[in-house]
């Protein structure tokens, strides 16, 4: 056990009760404090939205693989400023079985993002429906 040098009693002896319950207190606030700090914010409301994908797709590039027109449909929204948080395609929409630019494929991009109201607004008038 850690002793004090001068007067050989246990360190914990040589301070004062009401010192070291004040360094005990202001220890545990400074701890819950830290604690409170280092949370990710609570209260964040998220949205999702959905996107049919056609064959004439004017929105975005349509890449070789769904990866690459993930990032493409992540770029196009980067750049309209409506913050994707996550953006995934999946292929479970209906097809159309047409050579027509308005025929869909089948494929879906779904994109979830923060919500604000002007936010939802944006994605609906680009096409995209909310979830």
């Amino acid at each position: 056990m850690p002793v004090d040098e001068r007067t050989g009693k246990h360190w914990s002896a040589t301070i004062p009760r009401r010192r070291l319950l004040r360094l005990l207190v202001t220890s545990g606030v400074l701890c819950l404090w830290l604690l409170w700090a280092c949370q990710k914010k609570t209260g964040e409301k998220y949205v999702s939205f959905r996107y049919t994908q056609i064959v004439c797709d004017e929105h975005w590039a349509t890449g070789a693989t769904d990866s690459a027109t993930v990032v493409s449909v992540r770029r196009y929204l980067d750049s309209l400023e409506l913050a994707p948080l996550d953006v995934q395609v999946r292929n479970d929409g209906e097809s159309d079985a047409c050579g027509i630019c308005f025929c869909r494929t089948g494929k879906r991009f779904y994109v979830t993002t923060i919500y604000e109201e002007e936010r939802v607004r944006r994605y609906g008038v680009i096409g995209f429906q909310q979830l």
